[in-house]
């Protein structure tokens, strides 16, 4: 069994991941970078090495900024207030 989480532990576990996460989104993007072209150079395939797959899709998507205009002051109406939290590394 683990020893309990503290608080000042899990700000330092919390700082410590987070700085590891924005490496590893960092070098995520580039990998993705990389294979997406080469995708794109071989629109044929679909998969690398039965490892990677690839795949195209559309979706649609609500034209906010369309949607406000033609609400105009009525658009409050359609409005609503989340909550939600949130935390931030200010200083490590």
């Amino acid at each position: 069994m683990s020893a309990k989480l503290t608080v000042g532990k899990a700000a330092a576990q919390y700082i410590e991941v987070k700085a590891k996460l924005r490496l590893l989104d960092a070098q995520k993007a580039e990998a993705e970078r990389v294979l997406k072209e080469w995708f794109h150079e071989n629109s044929d395939k679909r998969e690398y090495k039965g490892l990677i797959g690839y795949a195209t899709g559309t979706r649609t998507t609500l034209d906010t900024d369309a949607v406000k205009a033609e609400l105009g002051d009525r658009l409050p109406k359609f409005q609503k207030t989340i909550d939600f939290e949130t935390l931030s590394v200010l200083k490590s």
